[in-house]
């Protein structure tokens, strides 16, 4: 894609804010709002401009099933407090509990079919009126450049915003692709320092939106090379990519990486208080990051949110690779039980997949603070603590909600039956790891929470 050449004139700011934005997938509207959200940003020091290619996404529910939902959901609501109600009303007529109970299933039946017919007869406006007010974004497909700092309205909820480039392209960039759309923007629009953002879905190691992880760190090296420009900050509003795995590969493109260990909701993101009123656009790379990180973590849509030192990530493996070794001679012996319930922590993604094994990431100091307590070898135990010291150089800062107390702000691979040894070791070059995650792979089963730290 070829973006029309900055003028000349053009100042240089302190920041400059580029990336893509993938909503070719069923979170087209979301990321759609979380564009319209980078508008709010009104800030003489910060450049925002984003690739955004668009598919519109057809698989959406009905309002009819829609409907259908809320009137069982109104249905039970009401027949749980008519229910409880005609039990009270028994047991003070009568003082019996068999009568009052009965009651109760009484009141369950009438109160439900009449919450369905309540429902019914009075439709949900926001349902049968169309689509929100934040999806109300101009029926377009393909690929737009857009300059959101120079928005006209600064509006959260639709884009005003002026169009540098477009193409009716739906078919993702190759990696080539994106490294140089990103190295044109990032060429356009000069500044001190310089942050990717990329928001689509995410899966840890195994990449982001439709890259792996070593075509995406192909790209980001492609902008470095053709912009001249090192990436200070990359952040991604995308799921699970708080990953120790899949953040090593970018290293060598890009300083800092604000991301999540678990899922995460985009389209809500108070952009505007980040760089205009917690002094984000006259921070640094690592001020920034952890700003992001207060705002954005600990909270609906970002259950956990770290900032990472991509340069450690390196050191960390090495590490993980060291205890990895080590606990696969002592899971030999008497202390296998004690290591594999240490390995048995809570695994993200699991609450919103169905699927209690879904990805097999778990906390990676939640792993080292189990196993700190059960191993005993001496050797061991120091692995342990040099991989815990060297998670902490990593780690920057985190914020998790509170039922994430156990998480430190990195994640890694945890022994789960559909763990595939072959897939993860050409991913990440792990052998020693991946080689212990195979021999404690469990059984199929319905996977319970071990550690109560881990316990959502």
């Amino acid at each position: 894609m070829q973006i029309q050449s900055a003028p000349p004139q053009r100042p240089l700011k302190n920041w400059s804010l580029v990336g893509h934005i993938d909503a070719t997938s069923n979170l087209e509207m979301d990321e759609l709002r979380n564009a319209a959200c980078l508008q709010t940003i009104d800030s003489q020091d910060v450049n925002v401009v984003m690739e955004i290619q668009r598919k519109a996404y057809k698989a959406r529910k009905s309002p009819d099933a829609v409907d259908r939902g809320l009137d069982r959901t109104a249905g039970i609501t009401q027949a749980a407090f008519s229910a409880t109600s005609f039990a009270i009303a028994g047991m003070s007529l009568v003082n019996h509990p068999l009568i009052a109970a009965g009651a109760g299933l009484a009141g369950l039946a009438t109160a439900y079919f009449a919450g369905k017919n309540l429902m019914r007869s009075v439709p949900p406006p926001a349902l049968k009126q169309g689509p929100p007010r934040h999806a109300n974004e101009p029926a377009w497909e393909g690929t737009r450049v857009l300059e959101l700092s120079a928005s006209s309205g600064r509006s959260p909820l639709k884009l005003d915003s002026p169009t540098v480039s477009s193409n009716e392209k739906l078919d993702p960039p190759t990696p080539q692709e994106l490294g140089h759309s990103l190295a044109e923007m990032m060429k356009a629009y000069p500044s001190k320092h310089q942050a990717v953002l990329l928001a689509g879905h995410g899966n840890a190691f195994h990449g982001w939106s439709h890259y792996s992880m070593d075509q995406l760190a192909e790209a980001l090296g492609q902008a470095v090379q053709e912009s001249g420009r090192k990436i200070d900050l990359v952040i991604f509003d995308s799921c699970l990519m708080g990953n120790m795995e899949g953040l090593s590969k970018l290293a060598p493109h890009a300083q800092y990486a604000v991301a999540s260990e678990e899922i995460v909701y985009t389209g809500h993101r108070a952009w505007d208080l980040v760089f205009n009123e917690m002094g984000g656009a006259q921070a640094d790379p690592r001020q920034l990051g952890q700003t992001i990180v207060k705002q954005f973590g600990g909270h609906w849509e970002g259950r956990t949110m770290s900032l990472i030192d991509l340069g450690k990530l390196e050191p960390l493996k090495e590490t993980v690779e060291d205890l990895g070794e080590k606990l696969l001679r002592d899971v030999k012996g008497p202390e296998r039980n004690a290591i594999a319930e240490a390995l048995d922590v809570h695994t993200f993604g699991t609450t919103y997949t169905g699927s209690k094994e879904w990805g097999g990431y778990g906390d990676l100091g939640n792993v080292l603070e189990n196993l700190e307590q059960k191993v005993t070898r001496p050797d061991t135990k120091e692995a342990v603590e040099s991989a815990q010291r060297a998670l902490k150089a990593a780690v920057v800062g985190y914020r998790n909600q509170m039922c994430y107390d156990h998480a430190r702000g990195l994640s890694a691979r945890v022994p789960t039956h559909n763990f595939e040894p072959k897939v993860y070791q050409e991913k990440t070059g792990m052998e020693k790891w991946g080689q212990l995650m195979s021999e404690m792979r469990p059984a199929p089963r319905d996977r319970t929470i071990i550690n109560h730290r881990s316990i959502l």
